[in-house]
């Protein structure tokens, strides 16, 4: 699944396991003997690397800000967080495109043409100004949301996310509560579970919302047929 079908990043991939022992030939076959979800292995990066030397630092660092947005981002919202004009900003993106480490999905939204490109670029920020970038992303996502009648839970989960890494716990909250009444609506249960369990997560033990969270994850819990979960979330 890391390796999203690129024949380089499985080979990288399967050859830093079986250096670290953490994927071993046993009983004829392959198993592993730990975790696999780790740091990207140091051939990953330093070819990443490699081809980041290529382009301008601008364009990397343009392309640095867009992988704290998403693997999916869009033109204008990236604009907007750097203060840029749309057109000379998708000059530098279309740059990035033509080395491959992005490509158009359609006018005005890009993608990352593999998730591990964007994990080395998120990991290139540092933690302060990634902290600074999630809360403006999410204030300037949260200034554009705000303009329609609703939020789906998509967007609802997205603000929560960037605000959480943020380090604003009340938008954080207010944010995975909304996404996860969004979902029981939708009847995504499972969904629910998860955006139930991050506004508790934010919230500190003697906040008297736990309990009218708890008492709504066990009933999203037994939805999607998690009753050991629900049991605990009602206890």
């Amino acid at each position: 699944l890391q390796s999203e079908g690129n024949p380089f990043f499985a080979e990288e991939l399967i050859r830093s396991w079986i250096e670290k022992g953490e994927l071993a030939w046993e009983n004829d076959q392959w198993t592993a003997t730990a975790s696999l979800e780790h740091a990207l292995p140091q051939s990953i990066v330093a070819v990443l690397r490699q081809r980041f030397k290529q382009l301008s630092s601008h364009v990397i660092d343009h392309l640095r800000i867009a992988a704290i947005i998403g693997r999916t981002f869009d033109l204008s919202v990236l604009a907007a967080i750097e203060s840029q004009e749309v057109e000379a900003l998708e000059e530098h993106l279309l740059q990035a495109a033509r080395s491959g480490l992005i490509r158009t999905e359609r006018a005005g939204i890009f993608t990352f043409s593999h998730d591990k490109i964007r994990e080395c670029l998120y990991a290139e920020v540092s933690n302060f100004r990634r902290r600074r970038l999630h809360e403006v992303i999410g204030r300037v996502l949260e200034a554009r949301y705000d303009q329609e009648n609703t939020k789906s839970m998509y967007q609802l989960a997205e603000l929560a996310f960037h605000f959480t890494q943020s380090g604003d716990r009340i938008r954080g909250v207010t944010y995975a509560q909304q996404a996860a009444e969004q979902a029981m609506q939708l009847t995504a249960f499972k969904e629910a579970v998860s955006y139930y369990h991050l506004a508790l997560e934010l919230l500190p033990s003697y906040d008297e919302r736990r309990r009218t969270l708890l008492l709504a994850l066990g009933e999203a819990a037994l939805l999607a047929n998690a009753e050991s979960e629900a049991v605990t979330a009602y206890e």
